[in-house]
């Protein structure tokens, strides 16, 4: 069982010239026999031996928009530093790390 969850907050400030919208994420997974992967022969076969435990992922955004210009920064993973195990997304394969994304979108048309 898998699950994606937000929860932010949305607005206008400046006289509705900035729209803003900040928030948090949670990502959910259950316990389960993921399959495994086999490199060598491109393979994918089943496994009992690793069963994945209960993880969230934890993550926060800040969208923001002017006029023709969206900006974003997310950060992912955010819990990463509060325990000692690694999250794997299958046997011997870890999950991401703590990552910061950002971007800039900007429409030349009037």
């Amino acid at each position: 069982l898998q699950s994606k969850q937000s929860l932010y907050l949305h607005g206008a400030l400046f006289q509705r010239h900035l729209l803003l919208k900040v928030g948090a994420s949670l990502r959910l997974m259950s316990s389960y026999t993921p399959w495994s992967y086999q490199p060598v022969t491109g393979q994918v076969q089943w496994q009992t031996s690793d069963t994945l435990s209960y993880y969230p992922l934890w993550g926060a955004f800040l969208y923001a928009q002017v006029s023709h210009t969206r900006f974003f920064i997310q950060a992912e993973h955010l819990n990463q530093a509060l325990s000692t195990a690694g999250f794997f997304n299958g046997p011997l394969y870890p999950s991401n790390d703590f990552s910061l994304r950002f971007g800039l979108s900007w429409a030349f048309n009037d």
